[in-house]
């Protein structure tokens, strides 16, 4: 098995997720909470800058300064205290993981439901308002043993997203013709 990368997110992992709209249970096996929802978007250190100056100088964000014009902040909870560790933030519409929180290199990860398929000539944004109500998620994550099992799957997600993908190449046919490993 490849060694898990203990610094950042790996970005063909996530692309991948993020861009094919990835269910998130097929990166975390027997997820409790995560499904119906997938990775919307992440936000290193460097996108920081990028999206608005005020962030070039690096000091200690938070998901609350960072998305605040984009949904209503409900509330938080850590989900693994210490220096590799994740805070969970519940947004009216979606939720943010806050990797290595309060610190120069917090990273951020947004999960977001999965809007429902619409016929593009129906209301295609009552649809997306529709799988944009996150209600139930939010009153089981106010319960701290929820919290706790919500932290576990976040955890294994994390590590998921760490593990480098394996390299395509080295198949039958790569190997039959002494191409591969």
């Amino acid at each position: 098995m490849a060694e898990i990368n203990r610094d950042r997110l790996q970005y063909p992992v996530l692309e991948k997720a993020i861009y094919g709209m990835q269910p998130l249970p097929e990166l975390v096996q027997d997820s409790r909470f995560l499904d119906g929802w997938r990775i919307a978007d992440y936000v290193g250190r460097p996108e920081l800058g990028d999206a608005d100056p005020r962030w070039k100088v690096p000091v200690p964000v938070t998901s609350e300064e960072l998305f605040e014009d984009q949904g209503g902040f409900l509330f938080r909870f850590t989900g693994r205290p210490g220096e590799d560790g994740f805070d969970v933030a519940v947004f009216a519409t979606f939720i943010v993981i806050e990797l290595r929180p309060r610190t120069q290199r917090t990273e951020f990860l947004v999960l977001a439901p999965i809007p429902p398929a619409a016929d593009e000539e129906e209301l295609p944004y009552a649809a997306f308002l529709e799988g944009q109500n996150t209600k139930g998620l939010q009153e089981r994550l106010r319960e701290t043993d929820a919290q706790a099992d919500f932290a576990d799957e976040m955890l294994r997600l994390i590590q998921r997203l760490r593990t480098p993908m394996q390299d395509a190449r080295g198949g039958f046919f790569s190997r039959l013709f002494g191409r591969g490993r």
